[in-house]
C-alpha cells in the first residue's frame, strides 16, 4: 500500500502542468524525473483528468475526479481498480496540478510550444517547507501549462500532440467488468514494479 502511495504522489507530480479548469482535450505527455523518461496519454474535462500509461506491471490509468475528491488507479490488464479519497492537504495539489504552493511567479518572455503561443514564467512553488523553482510555459488559449522544466533539472514535461475535443465522459468511470483490487491483487501488482 506504501508503493501505491507513492505512486499516487508520483502521479500528481507529472500531472501539475494540467490546470483542474482547462479547455476539453486530450494530449501526449512527456516527463523526465530523476532522469527516468514516462509517456502518457492525458484526458482533461470539467474537473476531472485521466492519465493513461504503461507502467512495469502492465497498463495503468490514473483518474481524478474534483467532484467527489478521489483518485481512482485503474489496471485494464486485470480489469481491477481501487478508488482513494484525497486527503484534504493533497486535494488542492491533484485538483490545481501544481507541485506545491505557488509563492512568485514573474514573466520571462513569450514563446511557441507544441503549436501554441505561451508566455513563460519563472516560477517559486513551496512544498514541505523547501522551496524549489520551475520555469513553465503557459497558453492562454488552451488554459494550461504546455511545458515545464525545473530550475535544477530535476524534472522536465511537455504536452504534445495536443486536441481539443469533446471527450466520452465514460473515461473518467470505472468500467461495469471490473472489480475492486484486494490487498492480495494489490501485493501482485507491487512485486511486478520495480524497486525503488
Amino acid at each position: 500500500m506504501h508503493k501505491l502511495k507513492q505512486n499516487l504522489l508520483a502521479m500528481a507530480i507529472t500531472l501539475f502542468a494540467l490546470p483542474l479548469w482547462a479547455a476539453e482535450f486530450t494530449a501526449d505527455s512527456h516527463v523526465v524525473i530523476a532522469g527516468q523518461s514516462k509517456q502518457s496519454v492525458f484526458y482533461v474535462a470539467s474537473g476531472k483528468w485521466r492519465m493513461n500509461e504503461n507502467a512495469p506491471e502492465g497498463k495503468r490509468a490514473a483518474i481524478f475526479r474534483g467532484d467527489d475528491k478521489t483518485i481512482t488507479i485503474l489496471w485494464p490488464d486485470r480489469k481491477l481498480y481501487l478508488i482513494q479519497p484525497v486527503p484534504p492537504q493533497q486535494y488542492k495539489m491533484l485538483a490545481d496540478l501544481k507541485p506545491g504552493e505557488e509563492i512568485k511567479r514573474a514573466e520571462i518572455g513569450r514563446e511557441t510550444v507544441s503549436g501554441y503561443a505561451t508566455t513563460k514564467y519563472r516560477v517559486t512553488y513551496a512544498l514541505e517547507g523547501k522551496q524549489f523553482i520551475v520555469i513553465e510555459w503557459y497558453s492562454k488559449d488552451l488554459g494550461v501549462v504546455i511545458k515545464s522544466e525545473a530550475e535544477d533539472n530535476a524534472h522536465t514535461s511537455q504536452l504534445t500532440n495536443i486536441r481539443q475535443i469533446k471527450l466520452d465522459k465514460k473515461i473518467f468511470e470505472v468500467p461495469s467488468d471490473y472489480r475492486p483490487a484486494t490487498q492480495s491483487d494489490l501485493a501482485g501488482i507491487n512485486q511486478q514494479s520495480p524497486a525503488n
